[in-house]
């Protein structure tokens, strides 16, 4: 009840295919509340003067790393009842999530294969603060797409696929299979190819990774705070509904070698998880 939370978030995306089947124009408009500039990390006059200048946490993950000729972002921020602040890749993931979702859809109006468009897409990507290496995301792209082609699609199962950058420089990207029916949702396998630079420690990096991947489940599948009068109807993890261990899928994870400088492993395979996770189920139902 005294807790921060992640901020709802509503994003619409339009997008225009051109005739050679590459994205022309892009407009990502995303509303959310606040995640750095709130009480949990600055006083209430500060706050204040914060409303000008928006959020560079709630606006992580928003710019695409694919090279469209034209784009637009927009972000509109809402003060909560509530206190919001920083969970796990602030709002990389539903940002990251709402991009994937729509470069699937853009490559089933293309009649493109989805890995191949966004390979297409990262190709004509142009290097800066939110992707300094096309090339490593193009890589892990296609590393899991490879990892996953070599294992038969389980009965009635549908896959999904999706890539993404953290902070401009690790890279990560996944393949989620998923079998719906009458009674749930169910991701039965999740490959993950992750570059983060060089690494010290293989299983720490390997358990952030897990993590990242479980917070991806649940930011499609199960994740929700209902708040009637401005207050959490839920008051202790125990209830809140975090993915069980009985809904944990197979997890196979690729660490990619490297001798990049190390860039980070805390918190990027969540722009993957779950636009995979997402777009799979999607595949399954139409």
């Amino acid at each position: 009840a005294a807790g921060f939370h992640r901020p709802p978030a509503s994003h619409r995306v339009r997008a225009r295919l051109d005739a050679d089947g590459f994205i022309s124009d892009w407009w990502h408009a995303l509303s959310s509340s606040h995640v750095l500039f709130t009480n949990a990390a600055v006083p209430p006059w500060m706050q204040r003067l914060t409303d000008l200048i928006g959020d560079d946490g709630t606006a992580r993950g928003q710019h695409p790393p694919y090279g469209f000729t034209r784009q637009r972002r927009s972000l509109t921020l809402t003060r909560l009842p509530i206190a919001t602040g920083p969970w796990r890749g602030l709002g990389a993931g539903p940002n990251v999530l709402a991009i994937e979702s729509a470069m699937d859809a853009a490559a089933q109006a293309a009649g493109q294969d989805p890995v191949e468009f966004r390979l297409r897409h990262l190709a004509r990507a142009e290097t800066g603060p939110h992707l300094q290496s096309p090339a490593r995301l193009a890589a892990v792209l296609r590393r899991v797409a490879e990892r996953s082609a070599a294992v038969p699609l389980a009965p009635g199962a549908a896959r999904g696929v999706a890539c993404g950058v953290y902070k401009g420089l690790s890279v990560a990207a996944a393949v989620a299979e998923v079998v719906v029916d009458r009674e749930a949702i169910r991701v039965t396998r999740l490959w993950c190819s992750h570059d983060c630079g060089a690494i010290i420690d293989a299983r720490g990096v390997r358990a952030q990774v897990e993590g990242n991947l479980v917070w991806s489940l649940g930011l499609v599948l199960s994740d929700e705070l209902p708040t009637p009068g401005g207050r959490p109807q839920v008051e202790r993890f125990g209830a809140y509904a975090l993915p069980r261990i009985g809904q944990m899928p197979h997890l196979d994870i690729d660490l990619v070698a490297s001798e990049a400088a190390p860039s980070g492993a805390g918190e990027t395979a969540i722009v993957a998880g779950a636009g995979a996770v997402f777009n799979a189920i999607v595949g399954a139902t139409g």
